[in-house]
């Protein structure tokens, strides 16, 4: 930063030597070629500072068009924004907690401290052996960074897609399979082939890291062709080599094209591996499935394909005459397998975070998850699930929820505000014909057990976590006598299988041994003795301490059971972290196993929790973040108006509507929890029809969103016209889903298509047409 008499001249990442240099001219101040900068050098494509990659800024944010890109830069949250594809901000901050703890801007601290510190600025750029590579380089004068960018920059490697490693194996014996957790992304703009012309391919090559040079490689196809925007979880195996401290790159690229820079490469994963040949062998299996709609949708869509019969009643009034149907939770009624967390009004916030965090990234689109709440308000409730990477049902725990241990506990004379450890069983089953895991808030999965593909699949029977540490001093309360200590039961992680109710076994323990007179379950320990009695009676298998040990508070290390640790766990339980800090979970964060935090997300990041991808067994997406960004810059330029949404969902565009100043309306005809996810962001929700809304009202609006399932051509013959004359002179219109009718499942989907105009007087057009099903901006002239 530049100044003058104390006074601020430059912004940050406004280089004013580098710049003069670059236009080949002196400037009498700093202020001058900033100015300069900003009337010629923004036009003329000069880059503002040494580290600022101009081609790559522009490229990974096409909503700048031919706009200033450090102003767009400065704009940005500060601990997220790169200004190189070489500088991993997240990355940085977790590889150096300093830099976390101290630094608010990470690719600022690199600038000035980082590059003569000798740090690397991201995973795919090895400081250490890049001045290996360039003796003469002092990094006290020169930026790492920056010289590569001046000297080595080469747009010679373009990857079809990008890779993230969720986990993978550090150290194996040669030969031996190193086990890969992935996810792969098409980030381009057309589908990948499989066969034929350019196909896809993963590429994998060993490089030595003394020498740099590449020693073995493969090429594989992807699993699946993925549709622009798309992810697959994947796990998969490659073989080590012989014995050495080497790198394993991962690219996406096509098959026949050049292997990317073992060094320098934009959106290349480089792991390092030590394969040491007195390390044991081990093995892994791939466990992710790819989105896909229902087997009955995806028949009708084949069907509709191939011109045979489809039934007359278009896919998406079926969906709602069901929907409407159904008395309970539309999550309720899916098949997948679900992961379930409850969380009281406790101290262990930043648990519950990490694990949910941790939990969609290793299991990805696998299962479906959701958090229940107990005391918990809206906004508290978003920061814990704000840094989750798939969609998370929430859902706010009401007595109500599981009406007969509510009577049972009402009778002992305890009220719900009093129900305490009780809550973790309302519901009952979030998912009774799917297979459930139920947690706690301060437990955290870090690896999936050698049993969860049979779990998936519906195959596994009830197993319970165990616990012999508190047997001795009353964890079982009342019911201390039923317990078998040899199985020492304890409900912290339950799995439970399709179908299992829990009424009968905790309702046959009560009637055997009834709680207490003025029993309360915020206190009493006789919760965790029924759940015991019940389970054992049902025949659970216990889960060893060693697979989910205690992490407990107060205490110095790990509880892994009589077994001691024998590296196999996949879980742990923060014990007492809803009541003090828990240093063992602090430890856990600081090696890297479980998510640190990151400050602030983007804004589009915090709500992926709301992301619609059909979780209650209907086919289902929410709007890809290519149509989201541009409805987020139309929102804040309407910035304090009002906005109307038609078609809410679960409330992920009404969030970020909200989250950009405007007062926000909603309407859907079905609930699918958005008043629960929305609370306190000040939205209002209607739960009716859009068109009656907008036809009753007789409201006008700076921003209409229309983002319907049910784009018949009778729908749209009332919408359109509504709509229109809903928004206000220099307002603006959104319509998703206008090109819908092109996929075969949504062939019905025509309103958009035949009410539409080209064009209208007055008004100005812009059409994102790709990916599908496509997005129509219209701006209203004042």
């Amino acid at each position: 930063m530049s100044r003058a008499g104390g006074r601020r001249t430059t912004p940050s990442f406004f280089d004013a030597a580098a710049y003069a240099a670059a236009v080949g001219r002196t400037f009498d101040a700093p202020a001058a070629a900033f100015r300069h900068y900003r009337e010629v050098g923004v036009a003329r494509g000069i880059a503002p500072h040494p580290m600022f990659h101009l081609a790559w800024y522009r490229s990974e944010h096409p909503e700048l068009g031919t706009g200033d890109p450090l102003a767009h830069f400065l704009g940005r949250d500060r601990s997220t924004r790169s200004p190189h594809p070489l500088f991993d901000p997240v990355w940085y901050r977790e590889r150096y907690p300093d830099v976390a703890r101290g630094a608010a801007d990470p690719a600022l601290h690199y600038w000035l401290y980082g590059g003569r510190e000798r740090r690397d600025p991201g995973p795919a750029f090895a400081v250490a052996r890049y001045l290996a590579l360039h003796p003469d380089l002092d990094p006290a004068a020169t930026n790492p960074l920056a010289h590569q960018l001046r000297h080595h920059a080469k747009p010679a490697f373009r990857p079809i897609g990008r890779i993230a490693v969720l986990a993978h194996a550090a150290a194996v014996r040669p030969g031996a399979p190193v086990d890969l957790h992935l996810r792969i992304e098409n980030d381009g703009s057309a589908r990948w082939n499989l066969n034929g012309a350019a196909p896809a391919a993963l590429g994998l090559r060993w490089i030595d890291r003394a020498t740099g040079r590449p020693i073995a490689g493969q090429r594989r196809p992807p699993p699946v062709a993925l549709q622009p925007g798309e992810r697959f979880w994947m796990r998969i195996e490659m073989p080590a080599p012989a014995a050495g401290r080497l790198w394993l790159q991962l690219s996406l690229l096509h098959r026949d094209a050049p292997w990317p820079d073992a060094l320098e490469a934009v959106d290349v994963m480089r792991l390092e591996v030590t394969v040491d040949p007195a390390l044991p062998r081990r093995a892994a299996s791939r466990w992710a499935l790819p989105e896909r709609p229902p087997a009955a949708v995806a028949a009708e869509a084949r069907a509709r394909r191939a011109g045979e019969p489809v039934p007359a009643e278009p896919l998406s009034r079926r969906m709602l005459r069901t929907d409407g149907a159904r008395r309970s939770r539309p999550f309720a009624h899916g098949r997948r397998p679900v992961i379930r967390w409850i969380k009281g009004d406790g101290l262990d916030d930043a648990v519950t975070r990490a694990a949910i965090a941790r939990a969609t990234r290793l299991f990805g689109n696998r299962v479906d998850y959701c958090l229940c709440t107990n005391g918990i308000a809206g906004a508290r409730a978003r920061a814990l699930l704000a840094q989750a990477e798939q969609p998370v049902e929430l859902w706010p725990l009401d007595a109500d929820d599981n009406p007969w241990l509510a009577q049972r506990l009402r009778a002992a004379g305890c009220d719900p505000d009093r129900f305490g450890y009780w809550w973790k069983w309302f519901p009952e089953r979030v998912r009774p014909d799917a297979p459930e895991w139920v947690l706690d808030g301060d437990q955290a999965l870090v690896d999936a057990p050698p049993w969860f593909e049979a779990w998936c699949d519906g195959r596994d029977g009830l197993r319970v976590a165990r616990d012999g540490h508190w047997l001795p001093h009353g964890a079982y309360g009342a019911y201390l006598d039923l317990v078998d200590p040899d199985l020492a039961l304890y409900s912290g992680l339950v799995s439970l299988p399709p179908g299992f109710r829990l009424r009968g076994p905790f309702e046959a323990v009560m009637d055997e041994r009834p709680l207490r007179p003025g029993h309360d379950g915020r206190r009493d320990t006789d919760e965790q003795g029924v759940v015991a009695v019940a389970f054992q009676r049902a025949g659970a298998v216990p889960i060893p301490l060693c697979e989910f040990p205690f992490a407990r508070a107060g205490e110095d290390r790990i509880d892994f059971g009589p077994d001691g640790d024998r590296g196999v766990a996949w879980g742990y339980h923060f014990g007492s972290a809803f009541r003090r800090r828990n240093r063992m979970f602090e430890r856990m964060v600081e090696a890297g196993m479980l998510p640190a935090e990151t400050g602030a997300a983007p804004p589009l990041a915090r709500v992926r929790w709301l992301v619609n991808r059909g979780q209650w067994g209907d086919p289902g997406w929410s709007l890809d973040d290519v149509f989201a960004r541009p409805i987020v810059a139309a929102a804040a330029r309407h910035a304090g108006g009002k906005a109307l949404e038609v078609g809410t969902s679960r409330g992920r565009l009404a969030a970020l509507l909200a989250g950009q100043g405007c007062r926000v309306t909603t309407v859907d005809l079905v609930d699918r929890g958005a008043a629960a996810n929305l609370a306190g962001l000040g939205v209002e929700v209607v739960l009716g029809d859009g068109v009656a809304y907008l036809a009753a009202a007789g409201r006008t609006f700076d921003l209409v969103l229309v983002d319907l399932h049910g784009n018949g051509p009778e729908v749209w013959r009332r919408l359109w016209p509504l709509a229109v004359s809903a928004v206000r002179p220099g307002g603006t219109l959104v319509v998703a889903n206008v090109r819908l009718w092109e996929d075969p499942v949504w062939a019905a989907e025509t309103g958009p298509r035949e009410t539409m105009p080209a064009a209208m007087p007055g008004w100005r057009l812009e059409l994102v047409p790709e990916p599908m099903p496509g997005l129509a901006l219209w701006r209203r002239d004042l």
